[in-house]
C-alpha cells in the first residue's frame, strides 16, 4: 500500500510540475460565471505588490497587519482579484490596463456571490507560483540516478571478479 501511495504522490507531482512549467489554464468560478487564469505575470505581481504598498501605506506594518487589512478591506481584495483575472489581458498601455483592472474591479464587487470565490482565485493564483515540487522531484531523480550508477558498478565489479 505504502509503494502505491508513493506512486499516486509522484504521479501528482509530476502532474503539477508538468502544470507549472506549461503555465496550464487553471478554472476559476466567479458569481457564477467561469474565469481562466494562469500563472501570475510579472506585471500582475508587481501591481499586487503595488496594492499591498497602498494597504501598509508606507508604513512600516509588520505582514500580519497588512493581510488583516486585505482580508478586511473589499476595495483592496477585489483589486488584487481583478489584477489575478486579468492578468494574461495587460498591455504596455497603462492607462488602458488601469481601465481593465477598474472595471473587472468592479465586476468582482457587483457579481461575488461571497468572499469565499475571492479566496478560491487569489489561493489558485498563488498555487501557480509555488515549484517547490520540482525541487523535491529533482532531488528524489539525483539520488535514483546514484543510487542505481553505483548498482550497476557494484555488479560490473562483481561480474569482473568472477571471471
Amino acid at each position: 500500500m505504502a509503494k502505491e501511495k508513493g506512486k499516486f504522490v509522484e504521479a501528482e507531482v509530476s502532474e503539477r510540475i508538468a502544470e507549472v512549467m506549461t503555465d496550464a489554464p487553471i478554472e476559476v468560478k466567479l458569481g457564477g460565471k467561469k474565469h481562466i487564469i494562469r500563472a501570475l505575470r510579472p506585471y500582475s505581481k508587481y501591481r499586487i505588490f503595488s496594492v499591498y504598498n497602498k494597504m501598509a501605506k508606507n508604513e512600516k506594518e509588520n505582514i500580519e497587519k497588512i493581510m488583516r487589512e486585505v482580508a478586511t478591506n473589499l476595495e483592496y481584495s477585489a483589486e488584487i482579484v481583478a489584477i489575478i483575472l486579468c492578468n494574461d489581458k495587460f498591455t504596455i498601455d497603462v492607462a488602458a490596463n488601469d481601465k481593465l483592472v477598474e472595471d473587472k474591479k468592479l465586476e468582482v464587487l457587483l457579481e461575488s456571490e461571497n468572499e469565499q470565490e475571492w479566496i478560491e482565485i487569489v489561493f489558485k493564483a498563488l498555487n501557480s507560483l509555488v515549484v517547490e515540487s520540482v525541487f523535491t522531484i529533482t532531488a528524489l531523480s539525483d539520488l535514483m540516478t546514484q543510487s542505481l550508477r553505483r548498482r550497476k558498478d557494484e555488479t560490473k565489479k562483481a561480474m569482473n571478479l568472477g571471471q
